[in-house]
């Protein structure tokens, strides 16, 4: 390829299917991740051409989690680098990744963000991705509904994304109170955190405080009859027996603890700190692109002043990162709320309550996986598959059902793919019994171990029988050309289908999920093909096909 050198300043050229944008030093060099402002086609080139700097000696590029050909091209100027890079099996959002060597042998890294759309998809990766979202949401509430008829609140329904002013609220709120809490916190940040606990004769201890007195009450072991000595009054009426005798434990834990910054609250302080930054950033986006609506004047004022507002809320919420005692403080998003020592706490209690409040609504989601990056799409999208099987199967007449993917929390409930040996789902009826089984573990003829990522399995009278593998794939292609590729999904599919077998059971059929068509890799007189889901509300034909798929395999 002949690249002109231009007198311009740029470090990074993109060039596709008419779309050219470039980005110059400064910029490329101050952000950490460019997202690039356009949407690129499946099976059409992309160019990217890097230009070196005088301390620039080498540069690659490279896309995590993608297995297609990226070729370097070359230049009539030694100091530009060309890649051309043909998305040809997959739809999603990516980040090629440059690998710049300075002359002093030092790398760095700079990324892209790219959306590159599957030729099947008129829209958008990003409306996918909230579509999974909403739709993750719509079904969780009907299947918990169908479980727990008496715990859903009458006014839970689908979620509807929050405006930016509603937002712009809860950010509001939060801040005023968080100014003051975080100011009481930083009058004591150092607290006791135990390093070891062991146990000790109870008339060994030299003082008896309400954390242990409450772990007494709570500890298991043998009992003692109390002295005629003196004993702490908090702990004269701790237990009695059924004649009214005061017993004590025979040993009690006993604590030695350390003075450090890097305690409970303060990591969920930084957290929260961290969240109102990234939704202050959010919320001044939205607002931004609120303004490009047909509004009134004195509402586009009241939009500019929530931005200047926003940026204050950025600007206050670094600021209070900046703490001293925060900078070795790890991050967490999780609750203890069976901690004793912290809940004597009044500030922290009080932070705890704000915390749990803010994480609640729907700014932020908590749920581990409805806040997946965009860039984890192909995991969304496995989540989704799931719960549209878990679905069909919830609607299977005739059969008693049994979840195992809820959990009960502090904060509601939360829905979790477990791994492995445990099932999520479970039909019975008789002596028929279905599971459903995510990413679990299989053993081959040949002794290696493949986990498909959904697998159905019918056992009678308990022993396993026939399974049914659905493997979803965010892809537009499934067979790369090559059935000697291990990439081709249809060749994985065979593998499942013919490896997976046992003395009393053998794999019936295995389908890719995916966003393509169905017709090309549909083999069902051997049990292998292809069914297109694609996560739009009128995709009613593709959830059909995998109904009838289920139910086959059901009720054969």
């Amino acid at each position: 390829m002949d690249t002109q050198t231009s007198t311009s300043d740029w470090a990074l050229k993109i060039v596709s299917k008419g779309f050219t944008h470039t980005y110059n030093r400064s910029k490329f060099d101050g952000e950490k991740v460019l997202c690039v402002d356009a949407r690129f086609s499946e099976t059409k080139e992309i160019w990217l051409t890097y230009r070196l700097d005088e301390n620039e000696k080498t540069c690659k590029l490279f896309i995590p989690k993608c297995n297609d050909d990226i070729k370097r091209e070359d230049t009539e100027d030694n100091s530009l680098c060309t890649y051309c890079w043909t998305p040809l099996n997959f739809a999603g959002i990516f980040e090629p990744v440059f690998k710049i060597r300075t002359k002093d042998n030092k790398d760095k890294d700079y990324s892209l963000r790219l959306d590159v759309l599957s030729k099947f998809d008129d829209g958008s990766n990003s409306q996918n991705f909230l579509y999974m979202l909403n739709s993750l949401r719509r079904k969780h509430l009907e299947i918990f509904q169908f479980f727990n008829p008496s715990h859903i609140p009458k006014s839970t329904g689908k979620f509807v994304p929050p405006t930016p002013f509603e937002q712009f609220k809860v950010l509001e709120a939060n801040m005023k109170k968080l100014e003051n809490i975080v100011y009481q916190i930083s009058l004591n940040p150092n607290k006791k955190l135990i390093k070891e606990t062991r146990r000790d004769n109870f008339f060994a201890l030299d003082m008896v405080n309400p954390d242990l007195i409450y772990d007494i009450a709570a500890q298991r072991g043998g009992l003692i009859r109390p002295s005629d000595c003196s004993i702490a009054p908090e702990l004269q009426e701790l237990l009695k027996d059924i004649n009214g005798i005061k017993h004590l434990p025979d040993t009690v834990p006993v604590y030695r603890t350390g003075v450090t910054f890097n305690v409970f609250e303060n990591q969920l302080l930084k957290r929260f700190l961290t969240l109102i930054t990234i939704c202050s950033k959010l919320v001044e986006k939205r607002f931004e692109q609120e303004k490009c609506n047909e509004l009134e004047k004195w509402q586009l004022e009241q939009i500019d002043r929530h931005i200047m507002d926003c940026r204050d809320f950025h600007k206050k919420a670094q600021f209070m990162k900046r703490y001293s005692f925060l900078d070795d403080v790890s991050e967490t998003d999780n609750i203890a709320y069976h901690t004793p020592v912290l809940q004597s706490e009044v500030n922290y209690m009080r932070f705890h309550d704000i915390f749990k409040e803010f994480t609640k609504i729907p700014v932020f989601d908590f749920s581990e996986h409805l806040t997946l990056p965009i860039l984890d799409m192909p995991v969304l999208y496995e989540y989704w598959s799931v719960l549209q099987i878990i679905d069909i199967l919830y609607n299977m007449h005739d059969w008693k059902k049994d979840e195992h993917f809820i959990e009960k929390n502090e904060f509601g409930y939360l829905f979790t793919l477990i791994k492995g040996n445990s099932s999520l789902f479970e039909l019975s009826n008789n002596e028929k019994r279905v599971f459903l089984f995510y990413q679990k573990k299989y053993k081959t003829y040949t002794g290696r171990s493949v986990r498909p990522d959904i697998t159905l399995e019918m056992r009678i009278n308990g022993i396993l029988s026939r399974i049914l593998v659905l493997d979803p794939k965010y892809r537009s292609n499934l067979d790369s050309g090559d059935p000697n590729d291990p990439e081709s999904a249809i060749n994985k599919m065979h593998v499942y289908k013919d490896a997976i077998r046992g003395k009393d059971f053998s794999v019936e059929a295995a389908y890719a999920i995916y966003l393509g068509i169905n017709d090309p890799y549909n083999y069902e007189e051997i049990g292998i093909g292809g069914i297109r889901l694609f996560p739009k509300e009128d995709d009613a034909t593709g959830i059909e096909n995998l109904k009838d798929i289920i139910q086959n395999f059901i009720n054969k």
